[in-house]
């Protein structure tokens, strides 16, 4: 019901696309050109390494290392697994509605390190867990920051990029951010062949996420940047 109602509502969305100035060019040039764009600009550089850092460090450990942690450090069972995959979501739920209230607009950049900070620090302790209540704990602030970064970073690129160039640094974002995620499928898979446990990998990711942000928060010009 639900997907043919969408179905119906975007039949019904009409663009006048006269108004839309059309360049002509292979999609090899227009990849090019956006690349060219991303990189002349250090603001859009620093946003696209931090969002590598979330994806490949953080989301590869978090979502193999759940059903990991259920079955090897709490040694739950799949009722468990589903309350802590649902602390995640819900997290993510109230995270969303918290940045619509606040809006962040102040000092936006320096909030998005210190969370991101926060993030690799509750990942660290997601795999050091003894109990089911601490896993749901961590998760649910998991979600909120999240969901908090993800909103944020996005609505920030999109502001401090050109208008006439903000489809094709949007698709660069997404193409990036998402291609890793399968490679940090691989590295987790890999770590865990050589006999690293996922409390190991979880610690170690946390770690890099933490260093690497606070790096970035100490750098001065990058925080102003991002603000």
């Amino acid at each position: 019901m639900f997907l043919t109602m969408t179905f119906i509502f975007s039949f019904l969305i009409k663009e006048d696309v006269n108004t839309i100035p059309q360049k002509k060019g292979s999609t090899k040039e227009k990849l090019r050109e956006g690349l060219t764009y991303v990189w002349k600009m250090p603001f859009l550089k620093n946003m696209l390494f931090i969002l590598v850092i979330i994806n490949f460090f953080f989301f590869g450990p978090l979502l193999m290392g759940i059903p990991l942690i259920v079955d090897k450090v709490i040694y739950g069972v799949a009722l468990d697994l589903s309350f802590l995959q649902s602390s995640y979501q819900g997290g993510m739920l109230v995270g969303a509605i918290i940045v619509g209230i606040l809006n962040l607009r102040k000092k936006r950049g320096l909030i998005i390190l210190i969370m991101i900070t926060f993030l690799g620090i509750l990942l660290s302790l997601l795999g050091q867990i003894g109990f089911l209540w601490q896993g749901i704990v961590l998760l649910s602030m998991m979600g909120v920051l999240s969901s908090i970064i993800n909103v944020s970073l996005i609505s920030t690129i999109q502001e401090q990029s050109d208008e006439e160039k903000m489809g094709r640094v949007m698709s660069l974002i997404n193409a990036s951010s998402n291609g890793l995620v399968p490679l940090s499928y691989a590295f987790v898979s890999l770590a865990l062949v050589m006999n690293l446990t996922i409390s190991n990998i979880m610690l170690l990711c946390g770690i890099l996420i933490v260093v690497i942000s606070v790096i970035f928060t100490l750098n001065s010009k990058v925080i102003k940047e991002v603000n």
